[in-house]
């Protein structure tokens, strides 16, 4: 069954939830505040400005920066406590002196052993230490990256900086962690179903295989002030669940499309990227290692949705996995266009990610589903079908003799049992042949069907034998039969040219009290037209 224009609405919606979802905690994050902000271009260390930049091999990984900052500069603030808010600064911790009195610190500024890349910290800057010219210090350790981006640092009252790092922090921070859950929630729904259910056993596996992978790498997101592993060794696992979460895909993708070329492709890939891994000593090589490889994700991809696309009107799995990938690739543009044009502006979670992730797997399971419900009427169907080839007469199609008499034992007095016999049945066979005698046996049925009511019952007794339970008085029931007597003789069948007539005698029993069922079909075999009363 093809489900083209229900996943089209759903695609629709994923896809305004996801622009939602990757453009507002920016915009609410960076919303406009009453805060006087220092560039990191009027930092020095001597040598350098706090802009954001790669470090070069051989540079210190520990550098000071300086910058003046005087009264007129913070005339709009009120002069009480305030505060210094610090946001996006590369590195693995740093220190922060304000005229030389040490106010805070971050991750880990001594031996770099933190994630801090994504968070946002306020120190307070009590009102005496303010003077008409004031030195600002930041001390920064830096493994790989060094410095900031514009809009990164400011300076305004104690109680907005609470409020702008507190926003940052829900924006980025707390949105990762429910992201993080809602994926293992998901890899845990996709077990249990793949458990209970063996319908796209292998597909299911390995879409939960890559949301257990992308909750791993999500966690590069989440602010850690302190990591127990050397960073090298923290960031080479995050970014490899990466690979092995597009691996993952990539099977349930091929195995969509019946093409191992996904397979190979991301097989490839995510070989050469844990090859590398291993050999990288150092944090410098290894995040211009990642950002060359990170360039084949996105060319991963666009091979995925070539080989989707010839299936996509065939297939409901190729289409929504042809729609879950272009969305990607749109967040994905979205990311790179926001961290080179306004990367002070990016508020970044694996949020969108996981609501791809979470609306394709909502999908399959649905897919499934109705794939299992599908599979289950059909069995409904057959089984019925052969319980009612198990209790009808092949020929006529109403019941035969034994389901009959099992209907008859459970009927409740008082009502009528009728037999109809077509009279010199043998003769007409001999005479006519089998194909008069076969379409006398089905008019004779289709008379007594027409005639009987909805709760009466019709089966066959023998060859040409057939019979009627009437839940109607006595009288009606008696009527019934001789007007089916009567149609019967006053009607003719017409085969080959040949116009036969036939007659039929009814024998009938009206059962007043609770009887055998052989004992009233014994009693109903009075082939004549005189009517038997039962006591």
């Amino acid at each position: 069954m093809n489900h083209t224009k229900e996943i089209r609405i759903i695609n629709f919606i994923v896809l305004v939830m996801v622009i939602l979802a990757a453009v507002l905690p920016s915009v609410f994050a960076n919303r406009e505040t009453s805060a006087v902000y220092i560039r990191p271009a009027d930092f020095s260390d001597g040598s350098s400005t706090l802009e954001h930049r790669m470090r070069v091999q051989g540079e210190d990984v520990v550098s000071t920066f300086t910058t003046e900052i005087s009264s007129e500069d913070l005339a709009g603030i009120p002069k009480t406590d305030l505060g210094l808010v610090i946001t996006r600064m590369d590195g693995q911790g740093y220190k922060v002196w304000w005229n030389d009195r040490f106010i805070g610190q971050a991750g880990d500024p001594y031996k770099g052993c933190a994630n801090i890349w994504n968070t946002s910290n306020v120190f307070l800057v009590e009102g005496n230490l303010l003077e008409e010219q004031n030195t600002l210090t930041i001390q920064t350790y830096a493994l790989y990256e060094v410095g900031m981006y514009d809009n990164s640092i400011q300076i305004t009252s104690w109680r907005e900086a609470m409020q702008i790092e507190r926003r940052y922090d829900l924006l980025s921070n707390d949105i990762t962690l429910i992201s993080l859950g809602m994926a293992i929630f998901a890899a845990i729904t996709i077990l249990v179903h793949t458990i209970l259910h063996a319908h796209n056993k292998r597909k299911m596996l390995a879409i939960a295989a890559a949301m257990l992978c992308m909750a791993l790498y999500g966690v590069d997101y989440l602010g850690v002030d302190y990591l127990t592993v050397p960073y090298l060794v923290y960031k080479k696992l995050v970014t490899t669940s990466l690979y092995f979460a597009v691996f993952s895909l990539s099977m349930a993708v091929g195995s969509t499309v019946k093409n191992k070329i996904p397979i190979i492709f991301s097989g490839i890939l995510t070989a050469i990227y844990v090859v590398g891994e291993l050999l990288i000593r150092d944090m410098i090589t290894f995040k211009l290692f990642f950002n060359t490889m990170t360039v084949f994700v996105p060319i991963n991809l666009l091979v995925w949705l070539i080989i989707l696309l010839p299936m996509v009107r065939v297939k409901d799995e190729a289409r929504i996995f042809f729609d879950m990938l272009s969305i990607t690739v749109l967040v994905g543009l979205w990311e790179v266009f926001s961290l080179v044009l306004m990367p002070g502006e990016l508020v970044a979670s694996p949020f969108p990610m996981v609501i791809i992730a979470g609306a394709l797997l909502t999908m399959f399971l649905a897919l499934s589903s109705i794939e299992r419900n599908r599979q289950l009427q059909t069995e409904i169907e057959m089984k019925d079908a052969l319980y009612l080839r198990a209790i009808s007469d092949a020929q006529t199609g109403i019941y035969n003799k034994p389901y009959f008499s099992r209907l008859l034992a459970e009927m409740t007095p008082p009502f009528t049992v009728a037999m109809f016999d077509i009279d010199n049945f043998k003769t007409l066979n001999d005479t006519c042949g089998h194909l008069i005698g076969d379409a006398g046996i089905m008019a004779v049925v289709q008379t007594v069907r027409e005639n009987a009511g909805e709760e009466d019952i019709l089966g066959r007794y023998g060859g040409d034998e057939f019979l009627a339970a009437f839940r109607t008085e006595p009288e009606q029931a008696e009527a019934k039969c001789e007007k089916i007597r009567q149609l019967i003789e006053s009607g003719s069948i017409s085969l080959e040219n040949q116009d036969i007539r036939m007659t039929v005698s009814i024998g009938i029993y009206h059962v007043k009290k609770p009887k055998l069922a052989d004992e009233i079909l014994q009693k109903a075999d009075v082939i004549s037209v005189a009517f038997n009363t039962g006591e």
